[in-house]
């Protein structure tokens, strides 16, 4: 099920990790939809299209890895509207398995 459409994002930056060492940065500025944030974090990430469906996204901390249970489209669109700005400070754990 596709997710919904809300408003674009204004400048917002976030910073998301595999292994909680290295970072990307993905600029999420005027997506509309949490499945497309999802789908710029694995891009930027280097996740095969293919492998996607089989990874979690997870709210994050510099020093810790999953913070919580993984989001889905709606609450990643939502924690992006909310608490993204434009330098990074809002931080994601991307893991193929579930954590918790």
């Amino acid at each position: 099920m596709p997710s919904a459409s809300h408003n674009p994002l204004p400048l917002v930056r976030i910073v998301a990790t595999w292994n909680g060492e290295e970072y990307a940065i993905v600029d999420l500025t005027g997506t509309c939809a949490g499945s497309k944030i999802r789908d710029q974090i694995l891009y930027k990430l280097q996740v095969p299209l293919e492998s996607r469906a089989d990874y979690f996204i997870y709210l994050s901390e510099i020093g810790s890895l999953a913070i919580g249970t993984p989001l889905n489209d709606e609450q990643l669109y939502y924690v992006c509207a909310e608490r993204g700005d434009p330098s990074g400070s809002l931080k994601f754990f991307v893991s193929k398995s579930a954590y918790m």
